[in-house]
């Protein structure tokens, strides 16, 4: 992580409180929001399926993703200094999620 006005990298004590922040884009607020809702409004109808929501499109559900749980995301990421990070609701989602993605049809 970089600071804004220059190309000084931060401390890692720093990376971990302000990494995957910013400015809300909608209210200015300069602190994270923490967002407790759980489902979200859309412009358009949507299949209530994660195959039909591409990445860049808004929240949907909590359980999939919200912008709390995106910053934590980004925080991570920036932290474990990789391109991306996933979070889950549960640690049974965590585990699915790494089994369904490592076996195939069939397997055990």
């Amino acid at each position: 992580m970089t600071t804004p006005k220059s190309n000084q990298s931060v401390g890692p004590r720093t990376m971990a409180v302000h990494a995957g922040e910013g400015p809300d884009p909608i209210t200015g607020a300069s602190a994270p929001n923490i967002v407790m809702s759980s489902t979200f409004v859309l412009d358009e109808p949507a299949g209530f399926s994660a195959y039909d929501i591409p990445e860049d499109a808004p929240y949907v559900y909590s359980r999939w993703s919200n912008p709390t749980v995106r910053q934590l995301e980004d925080k991570l990421a920036a932290l474990e200094q990789a391109p991306t990070c996933r979070c889950f609701a549960s640690g049974m989602a965590a585990t699915a999620a790494v089994l369904l993605s490592a076996l195939k049809s069939g397997e055990r």
